[in-house]
Order: C-alpha cells, then structure tokens, then sequence
C-alpha cells in the first residue's frame, strides 16, 4: 500500500533492532547462578530528592505477562513527573521517516543467499501483500525482522514492553524523555547474524529460549538475566552507552521525580546503572513485584492524550494529531504530515496536492482514480466504501484490511486541491476515538481574499520577486551527465499557488557543483532551447532573448498536455534562474506580466570568511567549501606533481581554484626575465582582455595579479601566482565581473601561512650540470625525465655555453640516437649562441668519425644561426653527403627556405639527386622553385636541369611497383612530383610512356588521382570507367579537385562534384586522414543545422574495418571555394553515432566555435 507498507515495515524492523540485539545472548544460559539482583524495577532516592524516581529494566516483547506480574511498573509511572527511554520516540521516528523516504541512508547492506531471498520475498508478501524492491532485501532491519521467527500471541500487549508504557504515560501526560541518541542502537544491531531457524527443533528451542526468559522477568530475577548476558556484552560499549544515560538521568533528577525504562542488561554489574547512581551518591533498593490487577485499570487511552492542531495556511486545511514529532514532507505543489505512534503501532497521515483542472472528470471520478494510484500494488481487500460531502468538499471513504493490518482513507476535493487522509495499525483494529477525532476533525479552509503583493528579497538566492500568495521553499537534487560522470547539484525552488485561479508560480535556481563553472552561456541557453522543442511533452510556440540588468535569458512560451506554460531563463555568473507561470486551466493562455517584471537580481550577499588548511600551507577563502577535485603527475617530468583545490561561496556562486605545483627539477627561468613580468605575458597571451595587472609583496610573498575577462565563456578571473622555493602556487577566482571585482585577493594573499619547510630553490639559477649528468643515469626514470626535459626546450642561456662546448667536443653515448645529448645541444644553439658557436659545429663537421645524425643536426643549425652561410653548406653538404633516412628532411630544410638561392645554384644541387634519401626533398624544392613566380626565370632554370632530374624516373617507378604494396615503405608523393613536373614541361610523351604504371588501380589512390589531373589538363586520352572509379573513391575525387582548381581548370570538374554536399564529404575525409590517420570507406550527407547564422553540414560516416558509424561536421565557407580541411572547417570527437543526430551534432559545433 504505497507508503503504508513502508511505513508498517520501518515502525517494527525499528522496534526490532532493540530486541535482538540482546536475545540471544538471553537464551544462551537461561539457568544461570542468582546474584543480589532481585527485581527489575528499583527505587531512586537519596541525594536531596524529595520523592522517589525509578528504574526500570524492560525486554523489548509483547507478552501480557510482562505487565500483569508487575503492577508496580503503573504506580512508578503514576507517581512520577517524567517517563525516561533510551531513545525518545520522537527521534526514533524522526529515523523511521528519514529511512523510509531517502533522506538519510539504510543501514549497511546485508547479503542473502538465493534460498534465504526466496524465502524473504515469500515472507515479505505474506505479511504486507506486495513484492520487496532491491533496497528492503539488502536492509538488515527489515531482513532480520521478517526472516527470524515471530513469538507474537494474540492476548500480547500493542507494543514491545517500553513503547507501551510510553503509551500509558502520554495517556497521564507525562514529559517523555530521551537517554541516549538513535546512533547508539543502530551501531550495536550492525553484527547481529540472521536466527532464519531452518526446521521445527531449531524453532521449538527457540520459542523454550524465550519462555525461559519470560519467566526470569515475571519472577523478578534480574540477576538471572544478568548472568545469562554478562559473558556476551562488549564492556567497552556498554560502559560508554550507561555513562550517556547515567549523565541524563541524574539531569532529568535534578528537574523532577522520573521514571527511567531502558533494557535490563543495563542495570546490573559494575559498569550498570545501579552501581553507577549508587557511585553518584543515590540510594537503589529493588521494588517487589506486587499482583494487585492494576494492568487491567491503567490502558492507553488517546482521550486523555493531549492533542494539537496542525494548520497548513499554503494548502488550506486543519487537522487534530495528538502532540507528538510531527514528520512533513513538501514537493512542488503537495505537502504530506505524518505522526506515529509506538505504543499502537499506529501511524496518521495527510497529504494535499494542488490538481488544478479536472480536464473534464468528476469530483468523484477524481476520488476513485486516486485511491486506485495509492493502492495500486497493495490490492487490499475492501471492507467498506462510501462517497461524502461537507462544507461543499466530495469525499469518499474506504477502509481496508490484511493479515490484520486495518486502514482507513478519506479522500476530499475542494478548492482545486485534493486531500488524502489514512491511518492505519499493523496487527490490531484501529483505535476508534484516535480514528474519530482524526478524521473528524479534518476541516478545509475557505480561499483567503486577494491581498496586497509584498516584494520578496531572497538574499542567499540574490533575487527578488512578487508572488501573489504564500511562497513553499523546496530544496531538491539534480544531475547532468558530463562525459562519463554524473554531476550532482542543488537546486532551490520558490513556490506558489494561486489556487482559486488554478495557476503555478514559481523561481528555481541552481550552481554548478564545486569545481565546475559554466564555460559558454549562450550555449547553454540554446540547448536548454532545442531540450525543450525536443521534449515530447511540450509544444513550444515561441522563444524570445532576453536581457535585464546586463543579464542574458531567454523567454519560453509552451503548451503541455494540461497546461500552458511561460517560462524565462536567466544566467548570472555560475547560476541559473528559471522564473516559470503554470496555468493548470488550458483555457487560460494569459501570462502574468506583473510577476515576471516583478523578478530582479539583488546584490550578491557577501560569504563568510573561513579557515583552510591545504599542503602545508593555510589561508583565508570566502567560501564554504573546499575540495581537492585533481592530483596530477606530468608524464614528461616525473618529479613534477600538481594538486588542484576547489572552493565556492554559494551566495554568488563564485568559483575559486587553487593550484599546488611542485616544480621539476630543472625548472628555470631565464635571468633577463622578471618572473612576474613572464607571468603578466603570458596572460597577455591567453586572455581575450587583460584588465588590470599588479604586483603585490606581502611577507615573503611576491604575487602577481591579474584580472581577465573572456566574452566566450562570459566569466571575469582574478588570478594571483607565486612561487616559494620549488613550489608554485595558482590561485583563480571565477565569476561575473560583478563578483569577482569585489573580491579582496589581497587579503587573501596576506592571510597565507606556510606549516612545513620547503626545499632550497632557485628559478633562476642553472640546472644544466645536473641534466647532462641525468641524461645518462643508471635509473632509467631519472634518465628519461632528463631527456624529455631537453626535448622539451630546456631555458640555456649564455652563462651555459662553456659547459655546452665542453660537452659537444666529446662523443657521446647515444650519438646514434635521434634523441641522443649532442643533438639536442646543437639545436639549442639556435637560440642561445656566441661568435664561438660556428666555428666549434665546424670543426666537429671536420672530424671523420662524427655521426652521420651529429652531422645532419650540425647543418641547419649553422644555417639557423647564419643564414648567409647557404654558400657553405652547399659546398660542405656535397662533400660530407650525411645520410640517415628519416632525418633528410632537417638536413635539408634550408633549401626548402631558399629558392631565389637554390634556383641560381643549381649545378650544386644536381648532383645530390643521386642519394635515393635526397631525391624526394630535392625533387619537391625543384617543383616548388618551378611554380614560384616570385622568383624570376625560374621556370626556365629548372627546365634546364630537366633531363638530369628525370632520369632517375624509371627507376624510382621501379622501386615504386616493387614496394607499393606496402604503403610506408615508398612515399607515393615522391612519384606525384616526376608527374607534375612533366604535367608542368608539357612532357606528355613520358607521361603516355610511364601511363601503365601511374595509372594502375592500387591501394594507393594519390599518385593515380595525380596523373589523372594532368592527363586531363593536357588533354590526353582517359577511359571513363578510370574516371568514374577515381570520382567514386573521396579520396582520389578530392585531390584530383584540388589538382584542377589549382591549374584553374575546375570547368574539367563536373558540376554534382562541386555542389556543396559534396565538397563536404572530401572536407571530412581529409579530416579523417589529417586528424584521426583514418581512411574513410563510406561517408553519406544527413542534413544541415544552422547555429550563431553559420550553417554546419552533418555528416554520417564509417572508417575501414569498422561497422560502427560515427558523425562529423562541415563549415563550408561563404564562396564555397575552400576544397580541403583548413583545421577550422570540419570536426567530430569520433564517438558512436546513436539516436538523434541533430541533438549529437550540436554538442559537435561547440568545440569549433571555441577554436573560431
């Protein structure tokens, strides 16, 4: 029965965990040696009390017999102020009500066979008529209460022995007090195994068990009991749990005469509470138990109760409940109030909800269909149903039973509100005057008149709005998925219902979780937008910008399938706001523009300034919070590790993010640079707008600061960096410009206070010595780290010359490598050298047992640092000839940057063509020289040289045939350039001679689309089945394209070819190739989206082996001219394509629009 059966199920398992938490420790010796304890009940006096209190020991069962042979537990009751229980029924619902609607989590997890889960699903629907979900069959509360056997007899008491006289003494209006917190029970039940008796011996031991315990207590026999248990209690606990009661109790004695109920394993021995009051100064002497029938004249009577009126001015209603813990739970638009009582295990609820249009249904029809949505999974039997009327509200009334489990519900409309009331009891009827007085004293209340509207100033929230009548708060939780986590937030709601006009107000806002600020504003507002227009539930008529007080929004118009909706949008800093009107009367299409002029910001209210203590190192934050969020270890520099913080202060939801660097080991900055002068460069750099730039020294602190804006993301940073000994330290607030202006990072700064040493450090000063040492240690982590330091532009400066010299006269260990120390050196001269640099890279040259990969380093340094050296190194590279594969292309590069020069020399040239390494570069600088028009004659000079270039056609295009099967072992590039070349010379007898070959259809299409392209602009004969393959094939048709378009001849093009849709396919194919090494195998237009007025291309594709297909996008730009992936114009983040592509390629356009 929806929450009824939760309900029934916490009030007993939370009964249970006091009873067995002591029963088997009971059982285990029941005939144990009598003590001097001789009753359960002892009298307190002594000490200047006046009149006595009492202590009771109790067992948590239901036996009858517990009370008629001890008549003189209702004459301590009776003559006492206070009752005392171990734990206040208050807070012991408190518990049951929070467990059973999330709010607090279950207890730990417990592990069932799959016999034992057969038998608890078995058990579980017998007693409550409806199948247990996951989290009841891991809970050991409810486990353990279903699956160890029941002793309950029908003559029992309504309650376990303590809430029943709770019961009696809330009948005499006694002050109820608590001796210890709820957490205490619940950590004793954690270790207690399942009894889950298997067969009927096990069973009948088990029921003797208690029975012998029953007759210990009925005799009195305290030290029988106590004996029984003493070997099994943890003294550490026990001693713990008795001095928090023992201090309580002697509080409530100094306040009035009291009567303490707690388990009877707390009185005897010498940590019990007897010895204890008796160490305190207080006389204890065991009451004899005496038979005089009182049990039949003291009863739980609720007319005699005290009892409260509950109002609820939002929903409009009363209701009489005895005055107990009153439990509420408040959603939008409903309201739920709950109250139990343990001494009848009896529990009264009401809930409201505001319904708004009937859409059409009868008041009546309304009633049945909710008791039918309550009940849906319990399907009690009905004993007795009837419709009702009062004060103009229909009504209907049903009462319902199982397995002894009697409910009652009263269901009532009125108002555009509907009302549920239900009370129920687990294993007895009713009690008929707590039913009566409960339901009868339901009344509605009539509509308030319309009042004047008072502005609400929200100042956490930091807005302001007018609501036309009473506003709930509701604070909820909500996710969004970000990659692969799962970003929880809050979300604060502000409601309001207008229930005579059948309408929802409402403001909601909500910050991004520590650590996460909100990088695009308009993006969100326009996936908010499309979310929306994809919502199969609304039907949206119109969005609108918005902008107030140089806030963005947005304005949203929708219709559902009740109601009509008007909704703005607005984004401050971290938050947003969302200001909606529901009218529930689909007739009613008006929007309320009072309210949603009435909203408007409100300075942020300043946060509180705390104490954080992070790395050895304290400081002051306005924040509330702060979390480490990432520990980083940079691959390339091992001994580098990153610590990043984050904080925010929830008024404003400003971000703050703290970095703690250990620098590197050879970290250094350049002497000639002011550390804070770099820091101020490159923020120069990475910031759209640097908008102030200081310096502050506070101590021994010397921080830079900066303020930042970027119009992207729309947030303001105030950044300060400093540095102590190897550490760095990073501090950025991020926020609107509004909140970030007023924080006072120089306090911050000044409130800094180190706890722990740090190493003697100095950014400045020369690492170089100890990196070449590095570079060849034993360790290899130690090894490797140099290296990667060197390659990754160590800061030389003149002061390492001398040492650098020294090292580069030497031969090296890994001269052989490419990675090796002398080659790394003598790149490094590049930028830092003297008038010494040259000469010494000479004469290594000179050394006939220099490496080849030494030498190859050696010649375009010499160039970088004089480039009027070309002469010499023409003459010096025909003489030394260094040749190592892969790296030619270095060796070579200063005739890549030198046309005018290599086009007038030629004859210097030419005879390298004969190095097979060489030819590639060398052939390519020769086309590019031919093409150049910026140098003169050019084409002439290249023309002569001719026959001695191609001449070593063949037998590259034999290589080529032999090797073009494997397509890293011949660049196909290299034979492109012999054909453009004879394209170029008009060469077309070589061509038709060597066609067999350029042309073949082989795996690898460039040279084939290539010689397709001069074929056609020289007009020399081409089958058309060749054509049509080289059309079908992207790769082939892009770079025959491009070859026409550059020869200006794109009229050879046919016209589908040039359309836009199909550019597109060769611009995401290169994209393929160029970002991902990808070759693309099927690639289908699905559509367009336009976005921020540019409209991208979407395409669906497939790479080779690959069934999966995967989305890219396509900016094509205004004249449709540009044919090829320009690193700006196509993207995709090859992830799966699934489901909707629009709402996929949306989140594609955002990292393009970042990089534009």
């Amino acid at each position: 029965m929806y929450k009824s059966v939760s309900a029934t199920i916490y009030t007993q398992l939370l009964l249970w965990v006091f009873i067995f938490s002591c029963l088997t420790s009971f059982i285990s010796n029941a005939n144990a040696q009598e003590t001097k304890y001789t009753s359960f009940l002892w009298e307190i006096t002594g000490k200047g009390l006046t009149k006595p209190s009492y202590l009771l020991g109790s067992v948590h069962l239901k036996d009858r017999r517990l009370i008629n042979s001890n008549d003189s537990i209702f004459v301590a009751i009776a003559n006492t102020d206070a009752l005392a229980l171990e734990v206040h029924p208050d807070t012991l619902y408190k518990q049951i009500w929070d467990f059973r609607y999330s709010k607090k989590s279950t207890l730990k997890k417990i592990a069932l066979t799959e016999v034992q889960k057969k038998e608890f699903v078995k058990r579980y629907q017998k007693e409550y008529g409806v199948m247990p979900d996951s989290q009841q069959m891991a809970s050991p509360l409810i486990v353990k209460y279903l699956m160890n056997p029941s002793n309950d007899k029908p003559d029992d008491i309504t309650a376990v022995l303590d809430a029943y006289l709770y019961g009696l003494a809330k009948s005499q209006r006694k002050y109820i007090v608590g001796l210890e917190p709820i957490e205490n029970q619940l950590d004793v039940d954690g270790s207690n195994e399942l009894v889950h008796l298997a067969n009927k011996s096990d069973s009948t031991k088990y029921y003797k068990y208690l029975e012998d315990m029953m007759q210990l207590y009925s005799s009195g026999d305290l030290a029988g009991v106590w004996n029984a248990i003493s070997p099994h209690i943890d003294l550490e606990e026990m001693q713990r749990r008795n001095n928090t009661m023992l201090k309580n109790i002697i509080l409530q004695l100094d306040k009035g005469t009291l009567c303490a109920v707690v388990g009877a394993a707390h009185l005897a021995g010498d940590l019990g509470l007897i010895h204890l009051l008796q160490n305190e100064g207080y006389k204890l002497r065991p009451v004899k138990t005496k038979k005089t029938d009182l049990a039949s004249k003291y009863k739980i009577d609720f007319s005699t109760m005290e009892w409260m009126p509950q109002k609820d001015s939002i929903f409009g209603y009363t209701v009489q409940l005895p005055k107990s813990y009153i439990y509420r739970i408040n959603t939008l638009g409903a309201t739920n109030i709950i109250y139990g009582d343990l001494s009848t295990e009896t529990e009264l609820m009401v809930s409201a909800q505001f319904v708004g249009d009937l859409n059409g249904l009868t008041a009546k029809e309304i009633l049945k269909q909710e008791y039918e949505r309550k009940t849906a999974k319990s399907k009690f039997p009905i004993i007795s149903q009837q419709f009702l009327e009062k004060d103009g509200a229909q009504g209907m009334q049903l009462i319902t039973a199982n397995n002894g489990m009697e409910v009652k519900w009263e269901f009532w409309l009125k108002n555009n509100t509907l009302y549920s009331l239900s009370a129920f009891t687990s294993k007895s009827p009713l009690d008929r005057y707590l039913s009566d007085r409960f339901f009868n004293g339901f009344t509605i209340l009539p509509l308030d008149s319309p009042a004047e509207i008072d502005e609400s100033v929200n100042d956490i929230g930091a807005f302001a709005i007018k609501m036309p009548t009473q506003i709930q708060y509701l604070f909820q939780t909500g996710s969004e998925q970000l990659g692969d986590k799962q970003l929880q937030y809050g979300i604060h709601n502000y409601f309001s219902m207008d229930r005579d006009r059948k309408i929802n107000y409402m403001v909601q806002y909500h910050d991004y979780p520590i650590g996460y600020i909100m990088t695009d504003r308009s993006l969100m507002l326009k996936t908010l937008k499309n979310s929306l227009k994809k919502n199969p539930a609304l039907t949206v008529t119109s969005v609108e910008p918005r902008e107030k007080e140089n806030i963005t929004g947005m304005a949203i118009k929708a219709q559902l399938n009740k109601s009509n909706l008007f909704a703005e949008t607005w984004v401050r800093g971290n938050r947003i706001y969302q200001v909606l009107q529901e009218n529930l009367d689909k007739n009613n299409k008006e929007m309320d523009s009072a309210f949603f002029n009435s909203f408007r910001m409100v300075p942020f209210k300043e946060a509180d300034w705390k104490d954080f203590t992070v790395n050895s190192m304290k400081l002051k934050l306005p924040a509330t919070s702060l979390i480490k969020i990432k520990n980083e270890n940079v691959a390339e520099q091992l001994d580098s590790e990153s610590h990043i913080y984050a904080a925010a202060d929830s008024n404003s939801s400003t971000s703050f993010l703290l970095e703690i660097t250990k620098l590197p080991k050879y970290y250094r900055l350049e002497k000639t640079d002011s550390l804070y002068a770099e820091i101020q460069a490159t923020a120069k750099k990475k910031s759209e707008k640097m908008v102030h730039y200081d310096t502050l020294r506070s101590d021994n602190i010397t921080a830079a600061i900066y303020t930042s804006s970027d119009s992207l993301t729309a947030n303001y940073h105030k950044k300060a960096i400093w540095i102590r000994g190897n550490i760095s330290y990073g501090f950025d607030a991020i926020g609107t410009q509004e909140t970030v202006e007023k924080i006072d990072i120089n306090r911050i700064i000044k409130s800094v206070r180190y706890t722990g040493t740090t190493a003697n450090f100095d950014v400045y000063s020369s690492k170089a010595a100890t990196l070449f040492e590095d570079i060849y240690s034993a360790d290899s982590l130690v090894s490797q780290k140099a290296k990667n330091t060197l390659e990754l532009d160590y800061k030389f400066d003149k002061n390492d010359l001398a040492l650098i010299y020294k090292t580069l006269v030497r031969k090296q260990v890994d001269d052989e490598q490419n990675s090796g120390l002398r080659r790394n050196l003598i790149y490094s001269l590049v930028k830092n050298h003297d008038e010494r640099s040259i000469p010494l890279l000479k004469n290594i040259l000179k050394d006939p047992t220099t490496p080849d990969l030494i030498k190859i380093a050696i010649f375009p340094t010499i160039y970088e640092i004089d480039s009027t050296q070309l002469e010499w190194y023409l003459q010096a590279l025909n003489h030394h000839r260094p040749d190592v594969d892969y790296q030619v292309w270095q060796l070579l590069q200063p005739l890549r940057t030198s046309h005018k020069y290599v086009a007038g020399n030629l004859e210097q040239v030419i005879p390298l063509f004969a190095i097979d390494n060489y030819r590639p570069t060398l052939l390519n600088i020769c086309l590019e020289i031919a093409k150049d028009s910026t140098v003169r004659n050019s084409l002439e000079m290249v023309k002569v040289y001719l026959p001695n270039v191609m001449k070593y056609l063949a037998k590259d295009l034999s290589k080529f045939a032999s090797e073009q099967e494997s397509e890293d072992s011949f660049d196909p590039y290299w034979i492109s350039d012999y054909v453009k070349i004879l394209g170029l010379y008009d060469q077309k007898d070589s061509l038709l001679k060597y066609q067999h070959q350029l042309l073949a259809n082989t795996q690898i299409g460039y040279l084939r689309a290539s010689t397709a392209t001069e074929f056609l602009v020289l007009g020399l004969p081409l089958n058309q089945k060749l054509m049509d393959s080289i059309n079908v094939n992207i790769s082939q048709r892009g770079v025959l394209m491009r070859g026409l378009k550059e020869k200006k001849r794109e009229d050879l093009i046919a016209p589908r070819y040039k359309e836009q849709i199909e550019i597109g396919k060769i611009v995401v194919n290169d994209y393929m190739e160029s970002e991902w090494d990808m070759q693309s195998q099927q690639i289908d237009y699905l559509g367009q989206l336009t976005e921020n007025n540019k409209k991208y291309l979407v395409y669906a594709f497939k790479t080779e082996n690959d069934e999966q297909s995967y989305l890219s996008i396509y900016l094509p730009d205004d004249q449709n001219k540009e044919w090829s992936y320009t690193y700006e114009n196509c993207y995709s983040d090859l992830e799966p394509f699934i489901g909707d592509w629009k709402e996929q390629a949306l989140k594609l356009i955002q990292p393009m629009r970042i990089e534009d």
